[in-house]
């Protein structure tokens, strides 16, 4: 298979491949090693070469990152024969913000909760007040510590499932060998 090492999202995306048998339908596979998001393309057969191209509008919304390419061929017989071709990155475009996940983002909002409260009332912060008569309950200190430390165990759980999909291990595990 012929197909780039890496692209940017929002680009038109074209490869041409000749591995295919005459007269069958084959259907190019981009899929997300970290979300499952799947884009294809189904080739078009033009003599012995087969023209894969994803628009522009396909691509726009596909998140950053790593995907395996594969091919399904679909013989005229019926049966069908799948081919895995190896990763391509997707990479982000200039123009668009990174997406964040659910994790990484309450990460960041509680660090920065947290932050403030440590100038607050000498680091413990007020956790309960009225304005205008409306009684204000902001999350306890504790609380607070609680939900960080959760978070970050989902934001390293996300981050080893990453690691793990483009086949770099957990990163837990340092293997040495000794001669």
């Amino acid at each position: 298979m012929s197909f780039p090492s890496s692209a940017y999202a929002g680009d038109t995306l074209t490869w041409t491949d000749s591995e295919f048998t005459s007269g069958s339908t084959v259907t190019a596979v981009l899929k997300h090693l970290a979300t499952g998001t799947v884009i294809s393309s189904i080739g078009v057969e033009s003599g012995s070469v087969w023209t894969f191209t994803f628009a522009s509008q396909e691509t726009a919304t596909a998140p950053a990152g790593n995907y395996q390419v594969s091919t399904i061929e679909l013989f005229s017989s019926g049966s069908r024969e799948t081919t895995q071709g190896g990763i391509m990155e997707m990479l982000e475009p200039v123009d668009r913000s990174p997406v964040e996940t659910h994790a990484a983002r309450m990460v960041r909002l509680l660090e920065a909760h947290l932050e403030g409260r440590l100038d607050e009332e000498g680091g413990r912060g007020i956790e309960s007040y009225t304005i205008g008569g409306v009684p204000i309950t902001k999350i306890s200190h504790m609380d607070a510590r609680e939900l960080l430390v959760g978070y970050r165990r989902d934001l390293a759980n996300e981050d080893q499932k990453r690691r793990i999909a483009m086949g770099l291990g957990t990163g837990r595990r340092i293997l040495t060998t000794f001669e």
